[in-house]
């Protein structure tokens, strides 16, 4: 893929491959005829560089490059669209410009197709006609039947093509939205909503589910419901009607019921969400069924293998399995970040590792997570930053780090190795050694 995408602004091309003839009038992807006389024998064609670039491209794109002849792409102003020439081993691709440019605004026309500087259109038919090549489909003599299935049967590989190339359902399908492709059989193709299925086969056989977003969902969706969430995890999404809480899928269908009263945060995490029922706390997995039982205060999403809960007021972890790593001995705790998690008690805070021990002394007045190896933590009203092993790595003189003016004071993170410090009222920019790189 690498030079492939920058290329998919260039003009991009509809191939058809004829029998071995020197002259042929052959049908292209809308069933139009070509020119009979294929520009007196290429002497009136040009050669395009980067059109025959993205011919190499996407036949390498699809691993099939091995087994068939190169093909030469060239434009010609005497076919009605585009063809492929087939002569002994020699395949040359004539194209007419005007048809091209035609075709490349058809996805920028159809309202489903985000206007992108992918033209999967153009692409698509692309698909469509090196399917008919790989397929061997115009090498033989065929009645007006197997034509119509040979259509198909590149509609098909057309759909798994675009699949590994990253494109959405629609967007494969693009190109069949042209005017011209018809709605009934003809002598020649197939009706339009038999290759759309044909298309969505082949990109279902690929493995490619159609990518759907949360905004597509919700407004498909949305008025279903009291409330829905912001964000598709695992191919689910909360929704809640009536004070209840469930998930539907990307198809709108309920996948776990709306039996909860609550949801702990608004997706699921590592494969689990802290859900409440009757009262109490637990977890569930993605087909609905409760993976830790419902016997908890509260409950916190997972985050490297370790949830926090909450019992008779205090906090501690459990794993994915129920089992309890860390006592709910602490009045408050966050998550685990780089192997560690910032626990309190008593109004001081340290860090506890996985096994529930002790890492670094609960001695501050705050701290939260560390990131990049380094955490901020807070002391006598002095700001810095602490190793995971609880050494002081940047002093603790600062009056200020980065939004420590907000209610958390110690979520301060390095950005591109710096962080922003405030002393004596001026504030500046420091590395993770402590120097001054922006005063």
């Amino acid at each position: 893929m690498k030079h492939f995408f920058s290329l998919l602004t260039l003009l991009q091309l509809l191939i058809y491959i004829a029998p071995n003839q020197l002259y042929a009038q052959v049908s292209g992807f809308y069933g139009k005829k070509a020119a009979t006389e294929l520009c007196n024998y290429y002497a009136a064609t040009t050669s395009d560089a980067e059109i025959q670039a993205i011919v190499d491209d996407i036949l390498k794109e699809i691993n099939v490059f091995k087994n068939i002849d190169p093909i030469t792409a060239q434009s010609c102003p005497n076919v009605d669209n585009c063809q492929a020439h087939l002569r002994k081993r020699e395949q040359i691709i004539l194209y007419n410009k005007n048809f091209v440019n035609e075709v490349r605004g058809l996805s920028f026309k159809l309202g489903k197709i985000p206007k992108k500087k992918v033209n999967w259109a153009i692409i698509g038919l692309m698909a469509h006609e090196i399917g008919h090549l790989v397929k061997g489909h115009l090498k033989i003599e065929s009645t007006s039947a197997e034509r119509r299935e040979y259509e198909l049967e590149a509609d098909r590989f057309l759909g798994a093509t675009l699949c590994q190339l990253g494109a959405t359902l629609e967007q494969a399908q693009a190109a069949l939205y042209h005017p011209d492709v018809s709605k009934e059989d003809t002598r020649t193709h197939p009706a339009r909503y038999k290759r759309l299925a044909a298309v969505k086969k082949g990109f279902d056989n690929a493995g490619c589910k159609p990518i759907v977003t949360i905004e597509q969902l919700r407004e498909k969706f949305g008025h279903q419901y009291d409330h829905m969430g912001y964000e598709i995890k695992d191919g689910l999404v909360y929704v809640e009607k009536g004070e209840k809480y469930g998930f539907i899928n990307i198809e709108g269908e309920i996948k776990i019921k709306l039996i909860y009263n609550n949801i702990g945060v608004e997706c699921f995490s590592e494969g689990l969400v802290a859900v409440e029922k009757s009262g109490k706390w637990g977890f569930i997995n993605t087909q609905g069924k409760a993976q830790i039982s419902f016997i908890y205060d509260m409950a916190g999403p997972f985050n490297e293998g370790l949830a926090a809960v909450k019992k008779s007021g205090k906090w501690g972890f459990v794993n994915k399995q129920g089992e309890v790593q860390s006592p709910c001995i602490y009045d408050r705790v966050w998550s685990f970040s780089e192997g560690l998690a910032a626990v309190e008690k008593s109004g001081k805070w340290g860090f506890i590792n996985p096994q529930g021990e002790v890492q670094i002394p609960l001695i501050y007045d705050c701290s939260v997570a560390f990131r990049e190896g380094l955490a901020a933590v807070n002391q006598s009203g002095k700001y810095g930053f602490i190793d995971k092993q609880g050494k002081i790595k940047i002093p603790l003189i600062y009056d200020k780090i980065d939004n420590s003016n907000y209610a958390l004071p110690c979520l301060s993170f390095f950005s591109e190795g710096l962080v922003t410090v405030e002393k004596d009222s001026k504030w500046g920019f420091i590395d993770k050694e402590g120097t001054v790189k922006i005063p």
